[in-house]
């Protein structure tokens, strides 16, 4: 049988590492934002529709990084949680 050890600490961590990639996401966003719009050369044929993609991304970026937060916050939670349930589990094995 797999048996698999995890830590209170484990778990906050791994909230910590999807804080980060959100982070990571936010600030490459801000970056391309405050560039200038690029025209490829086309000046305005396709510049409505290069926007629309833009903001769509943005859009699903905000999403996916409150959901990223989420997680976070509920993987600290869970890590105060597992101690919780770890000092129940040795309590009921002590003889």
């Amino acid at each position: 049988m797999t048996r698999l050890r995890i830590s209170a600490q484990d778990i906050a961590a791994l909230g910590d590492q999807i804080a980060h990639a959100q982070d990571y996401m936010q600030s490459r966003a801000v970056r391309a934002a405050a560039a200038p719009f690029p025209d490829y050369g086309f000046l305005d044929a396709g510049g409505e529709a290069y926007r629309r993609v833009l903001g769509d991304f943005e859009e699903q970026r905000i999403s996916v990084g409150s959901e990223m937060l989420r997680l976070r916050d509920r993987s600290r939670s869970a890590s105060g949680a597992y101690l919780d349930v770890e000092a129940l589990n040795r309590d009921t094995l002590r003889p």
